[in-house]
C-alpha cells in the first residue's frame, strides 16, 4: 500500500504539467492568433491577436500521509490588427486602442509623482 501511495505522489506533478502543456498548446495555436478569414466585396480580412499567458503549479507531500498539488493560470487574446488582402496586395492594419480609465489614472499618478520629485529638487 505504501508503494502505491508513493508512486501516486510522484505522478501528481507530472500529470499536472501534462495537463498545463496541453492547454497551453491549444491557447497558443495558430487559430488563437490568426482568426478565420472574412471575405466581403473583393476584400479578405484576417484578424490577428496577441496571446498572453501566465501560469504556475506545484505539488508535494509532508510526512507519510499529507499530500497536495495544484495549479492555475490564465490567458487572454487581444486583437491587435488584421491583414487586409485585396487584388493589388496585402497589408497589415494595426488596431489603435484608446487608453482606458485605469490606464489614464495610472499615467496621471505617474506624471504627478515625477513632477513632485522634480519640484522637490
Amino acid at each position: 500500500m505504501q508503494e502505491r501511495t508513493q508512486s501516486n505522489r510522484s505522478a501528481l506533478p507530472g500529470e499536472l504539467l501534462d495537463s498545463i502543456a496541453a492547454r497551453l498548446a491549444r491557447m497558443t495555436s495558430q487559430e488563437a492568433v490568426f482568426g478565420e478569414p472574412i471575405h466581403a466585396h473583393d476584400v479578405t480580412v484576417v484578424p490577428i491577436a496577441t496571446v498572453r499567458l501566465g501560469f504556475g503549479g506545484g505539488g508535494g507531500h509532508k510526512g507519510g500521509c499529507e499530500e497536495g498539488g495544484g495549479g492555475g493560470g490564465g490567458g487572454v487574446a487581444i486583437p491587435i490588427g488584421y491583414i487586409e488582402i485585396k487584388a493589388d496586395g496585402a497589408r497589415f492594419r494595426k488596431i489603435r486602442r484608446a487608453m482606458g480609465t485605469t490606464e489614464k489614472l495610472l499615467l496621471t499618478a505617474l506624471v504627478l509623482l515625477l513632477a513632485r520629485s522634480l519640484v522637490a529638487r
